[in-house]
């Protein structure tokens, strides 16, 4: 009794490893005013999950010229994240001119400012966000227009 004791002791202590999410493919459309958003960069935020999984659920995807992105998990578990529902933030870096620009320029130190406002850029509390999306089985399209002021 004593030694099963012991062993459901050790067993309790030894990590879990690494956490298995099954991922699903999530493609969409960013515009901003109603015309496609170029070099938007898309934030998905898990809603209401663990510590240990959140990395899995974690995502990022950037906007080409149409204003198509991809989201790639931000554990690096390949094009989507696991099942659920999420807060979506977004990022356009730009020139003083109001010119969208790249990750690369933006390593460069050539970054003015962002474009996007909070609540729809708060990655701090992405909560916040008027914005959301659900991940599941099938096609995972979502789309977002953000109306923001004319610069």
């Amino acid at each position: 009794m004593i030694s099963s004791l012991i062993l459901g002791a050790v067993i309790a202590v030894i990590p879990k490893g690494p956490v298995q999410v099954d991922v699903h493919p999530i493609r969409g459309i960013v515009k901003i005013n109603g015309a496609p958003a170029y070099a938007v960069h898309v934030y998905y935020w898990p809603v209401g999950t663990s510590e240990e999984e959140f990395s899995f659920r974690h995502g990022i995807g950037i906007t080409d010229k149409d204003g198509r992105y991809t989201i790639r998990s931000g554990a690096g578990a390949g094009d989507g994240l696991g099942a659920g529902e999420y807060k979506v933030t977004f990022e356009q870096y730009v020139t003083k001119d109001g010119k969208p620009i790249t990750t690369m320029d933006k390593a460069e130190g050539t970054v003015i400012k962002t474009r996007i406002p909070k609540p729809h850029s708060d990655h701090d509390y992405p909560q916040n966000s008027p914005h959301s999306a659900t991940v599941g089985d099938g096609p995972n399209e979502h789309e977002f227009d953000l109306s923001l002021p004319k610069n």
